[in-house]
């Protein structure tokens, strides 16, 4: 009996210790699954909150962009509008100009452009006797002059202003008792004269050279 007992003790001792090793193996797996199933958890509500988070960005921001467009939209509309108004009083201002007490010159002299300078006046043509010609464009407020119009002003400047006469062939030779070199005689199939190549029908100029057929 006396030895049963101490056998009896170191089983229990070992069961025990069993129990306590089989305790910890058991809690430290629920932690690890405890902590994994944690993470889990928050990486899932991040992912979330971060979606809502997004969406009421993109929310927001679309929000801000159409009112944006509205307050933009108006504002455009505003200075098309007043950018309109001024081109047509500049154009109203152009046309009247002639008329106006600040143009010190004969309206019946004046000739309107347009472009790339307003009106050309021929000083004294009214009358009869052209004495001198003069370029004008007009500007409203403080507008500045264009490229082109800069360039016409160097140009008149420097005196780089020339007279070309460019004459074109009557309809109907007038000798004037010169006799006149034959002409060609045009193919049946318009042929040019010229060049002696066809063209098509009714044409009236060589559609090669640009001689008149």
């Amino acid at each position: 009996m006396d030895q049963v007992f101490p056998v009896l003790f170191l089983l229990a001792v070992l069961v025990v210790g069993y129990l306590l090793y089989r305790y910890h193996i058991l809690k430290a797996t629920f932690e690890q699954r405890l902590r994994e199933s944690f993470e889990q958890w928050k990486q899932s509500e991040l992912q979330a909150l971060r979606g809502q988070y997004e969406e009421l960005s993109q929310k927001e921001a679309v929000l801000h962009l159409s009112q944006w467009k509205q307050e933009t939209e108006i504002a455009i509309r505003k200075d098309a509008i007043e950018r309109s108004r001024a081109v047509t009083v500049g154009k109203v201002t152009e046309h009247v100009m002639p008329f106006l007490p600040n143009f010190h010159h004969n309206p019946k002299d004046a000739r309107f452009l347009g472009t790339p300078v307003d009106f050309i006046v021929f000083d004294g043509l009214d009358a009869g006797v052209v004495e001198k010609i003069t370029f004008i464009e007009v500007k409203t407020g403080g507008s500045s002059l264009s490229t082109r119009e800069r360039q016409v002003r160097e140009a008149i400047n420097r005196g780089a202003v020339a007279w070309e006469e460019l004459r074109l062939p009557s309809s109907r030779p007038v000798s004037d008792g010169i006799p006149l070199p034959e002409l060609p005689i045009i193919g049946e199939d318009n042929t040019c004269p010229r060049c002696q190549r066809k063209n098509r029908e009714q044409a009236t100029f060589c559609g090669h050279c640009g001689h008149a057929l």
